[in-house]
């Protein structure tokens, strides 16, 4: 009795055997293994602090816009009824997120407050008696403090002008909120591009250490060709060796990510941050299983490629 090996099929597929023989390639090329997974922990750790500095620094730059405000102060002889104008003018100015209104007396107030730990200033009142004269004001908040420049431009040109004696803005708490945003698009640009280096480098070495597998198993390979062998089971320990690359690597950065975030959580200075980073905290489980799919994925991918590329399979 005649038969080719062409028509000789194999059992269906092996899951446990494709498992093992993917762990045991794995293991087999230990040092291009450990760098496929340092270089892939690198990106996933850098893509993911990224995200967390992102998600900080946003809610850092948030805080501060709301206290950058315009001071407006009026002069003395304002009527009541330009008052009530020029405020519902400042209400409707796009950009403009509130207006609070202080007299003289809560201005007195609050300038006591202000200097309550500085007795000369208190004395200086005292002196000063009914001769005091703080003037009334208009604090306009903002919704985005690149729009002041816009908003007291308009203020300017406004009829409302004159009714004020001087306006200001707190420079420190602006310069402090375009610092902070000015650090947030570098952080985010810096992180893209080493994310991007790092990811095509990790994709590089896992697709060069499977086609090292491939080179090892050519002969295997091709008896498993002859005999029929469904693609899956020949691609399967390779995707498998793969998978368990970003798996490992995802695992690392989830361990990585608890560590710098507990670390930064128990320092003294941390105050609003360690609220910022509440959510990867109270989430750091789902956020570890989704970072390990997607390193998960990386590594799957790669070797697709590399299967692609280096083995060729036929259709069945």
């Amino acid at each position: 009795m005649s038969f080719s090996l062409e028509k000789i099929k194999i059992r269906p597929i092996n899951a446990k055997r494709i498992v093992t023989s993917g762990l045991r390639g794995f293991f087999r090329n230990s040092w291009l293994s450990s760098a496929a997974i340092l270089v892939m922990t690198a990106t996933l750790s850098v893509a993911l602090l990224t995200v967390i500095s992102f998600v900080v620094y946003g809610k850092q730059v948030g805080r501060l816009a709301e206290k950058v405000e315009i001071k407006l102060y009026l002069k003395s002889d304002v009527k009541e009824g330009d008052k009530s104008a020029f405020e519902a003018f400042l209400k409707s100015v796009d950009g403009v997120k509130g207006v609070d209104y202080k007299n003289k007396d809560q201005a007195l107030e609050d300038y006591k407050q202000l200097n309550e730990e500085n007795p000369e200033s208190i004395q200086s009142l005292e002196v000063a008696g009914d001769n005091l004269d703080l003037p009334a004001s208009f604090s306009v908040k903002v919704d985005n403090f690149d729009a002041i420049d816009s908003i007291q431009s308009k203020i300017k040109s406004s009829e409302y002008n004159k009714l004020t004696e001087e306006s200001e803005v707190s420079e420190d708490k602006l310069r402090a909120t375009k610092n902070i945003a000015n650090g947030l698009a570098t952080i985010r640009k810096v992180g893209m591009v080493a994310s991007l280096i790092l990811g095509s480098v990790s994709i590089m070495i896992i697709v060069n250490t499977i086609r090292l597998a491939i080179f090892n198993r050519k002969d295997e390979i091709e008896i498993m060709r002859l005999i029929g062998a469904n693609k899956s089971y020949i691609k399967g320990p390779f995707l498998v060796e793969a998978a368990t690359y970003g798996l490992v690597a995802g695992v690392l950065t989830y361990l990585i990510m608890r560590v710098t975030v507990f670390s930064v959580t128990q320092k003294s200075w941390a105050g609003d941050i360690a609220k910022d980073i509440s959510f990867f905290t109270s989430n750091s489980v789902m956020i570890g299983v989704f970072v390990s799919f997607v390193g998960v994925m990386i590594g799957v991918l790669a070797a697709q490629f590399a299967i692609r590329k280096y083995v060729k399979l036929k259709s069945n």
